[in-house]
């Protein structure tokens, strides 16, 4: 857990600017509880995905790899698009 802490620590050092838009978009979050739950967020919703294809498509084991493949694909697309939701909260 440690080191998933340090990690979350620093992808928000990465963002300098992010605490003043979590301000702007009302966001009452700190800027590594925003990340980490980001990430949490990411991490669920990327394995309900591969659970539930993995469930679909469980007749072909071709798919299965490409499945397993492009977990870390679907996990960072995820991750990205949750961190700018303060961005879209604020252009509203």
């Amino acid at each position: 857990m440690a080191f998933l802490q340090q990690i979350i620590q620093r992808i928000a050092k990465r963002f300098p600017g992010l605490p003043l838009i979590l301000h702007q978009a009302g966001i009452e979050k700190n800027a590594e509880e925003f990340v980490r739950h980001t990430f949490l967020s990411a991490f669920y919703l990327t394995t309900i995905l591969y659970f539930l294809l993995a469930i679909l498509l469980s007749q072909s084991q071709l798919a299965l790899v490409l499945i397993t493949l492009l977990v870390p694909v679907v996990f960072f697309m995820l991750f990205g698009y949750f961190l700018r939701i303060p961005d879209a909260l604020i252009k509203k």
